[in-house]
């Protein structure tokens, strides 16, 4: 028996779920939607566009935030009495240069 890190392995039920979750194609209406082959072609194109579009949005979002100057970074610190949030100047060697 193998065993899975993190959990047990993923069903392809489970995996074509997710699929279609994130192309906002109705599960359980999934065979309703098959039968018709043009609400279906319609439904996947939708689908896939809007996938697409929240894909490359997350994607950009990320790039900024990648891409902003950093001029502080946040330490958590875990002991009691202190601030939750200190804001240290802290700058890496390659920031100095």
């Amino acid at each position: 028996m193998l065993s899975y890190p993190g959990g047990q392995k993923k069903r392809f039920s489970d995996n074509m779920k997710l699929i279609l979750k994130c192309c906002h194609i109705p599960a359980e209406q999934l065979e309703a939607v098959a039968s018709d082959r043009q609400i279906w072609r319609d439904t996947c194109d939708f689908g896939l566009a809007t996938f697409l579009a929240e894909y490359e949005s997350v994607a950009e979002n990320r790039r900024v935030r990648r891409h902003q100057p950093d001029h502080c970074h946040i330490f958590r610190l875990p002991l009691p009495g202190l601030r939750q949030d200190l804001c240290v100047g802290y700058r890496s060697a390659q920031h100095r240069q």
